[in-house]
């Protein structure tokens, strides 16, 4: 037995996708080819600012045994910079697979993914990751709750509706440089202005197959707008995509605000944060992330 840890490289992808089909039923049944074009985007993404060129772990680590793939733990590495304008190198955790005779190696892993990072985000963990991360990483939870929208008629609009582009340069550098990054994975925009000082600015996409798509909030910009005419935003969003079965927001994204909408439901999913660099106040939003890369 000789278990090494290295950074993903090209030549492990037929072996990693084995090894995800082995631990995970619903990708056995997808089959390697499907399953190998589900998983590029995350072996495969760059940044209009990239990071870590040289980290020989940025898209993830492979556990080898006498040189075979047991394990792989994805990553998507990116710069983001906080509430303040300050930079920071965020990492979110994508697919992991470790075989079961192997798990014991993933703290070391993990070790080797952690050092890079100011900000860790995993906001989808199975229940044994999040145990170890709460209790060994000192994770906290940012968030617990989403919100589910069913379509509801509203008649009256109080605010201008906009759905920009990348091309249509309406944001500031940071955002429209964030907006260009995701685009290619299916991520929109949308603005909602009530006067000259006053707007919000959500990111966002369709997920699901057609016929059950729903809009799912990756980002907002001003919660609080959002929350006082969450009924016309979201009903504008519902009529701009044609898509009526559900819009799933967390309830973070609401900044504690009471919330303008009169039907809505409840689901639970953890989203757990570590902040390593405690000077940020990172963005807690699905940019950069598997969320909206695999589901795009």
């Amino acid at each position: 037995m000789d278990i090494r840890i290295e950074g993903y490289q090209n030549k492990y992808l037929n072996e990693v996708v084995s090894c995800l089909m082995r631990n995970y039923a619903w990708l056995a049944e997808k089959g390697p080819c499907e399953t190998t074009e589900w998983l590029k985007p995350v072996l495969e993404y760059s940044w209009q600012e990239d990071v870590l060129m040289n980290f020989p772990h940025k898209y993830g680590s492979v556990l080898l045994d006498d040189g075979s793939v047991v394990g792989f733990c994805g990553n998507v590495y990116s710069k983001r910079y906080d509430e303040n304008g300050r930079p920071y190198i965020f990492l979110r955790p994508t697919t992991w697979a470790i075989d079961a005779e192997y798990r014991i190696y993933l703290f070391k892993i993990l070790k080797q993914q952690f050092k890079v990072a100011d900000v860790i985000g995993d906001f989808e963990p199975r229940a044994s990751v999040e145990e170890a991360l709460v209790n060994l990483y000192k994770f906290q939870y940012c968030d617990k709750t989403i919100y589910k929208f069913p379509a509801v008629p509203h008649i009256f609009s109080r605010l201008r509706h906009e759905f920009p582009t990348s091309d249509d340069k309406c944001f500031d550098k940071i955002l429209s440089r964030e907006l260009l990054d995701n685009e290619k994975y299916g991520v929109k925009a949308a603005v909602f202005t009530a006067d000259a000082m006053n707007r919000c600015i959500i990111f966002y996409q369709l997920v699901g197959k057609k016929g059950r798509q729903r809009i799912m909030v990756l980002k907002v910009e001003n919660g609080r707008l959002l929350a006082e005419h969450a009924h016309e935003i979201f009903w504008a969003l519902m009529r701009h995509e044609n898509v009526y079965h559900k819009l799933k927001c967390d309830s973070r994204f609401f900044c504690g605000e009471k919330i303008n909408y009169p039907i809505i439901r409840c689901s639970q999913s953890s989203r757990l944060l570590k902040v390593r660099n405690k000077e940020i106040v990172p963005q807690l939003d699905f940019l950069y992330s598997d969320t909206c890369m695999l589901e795009g």
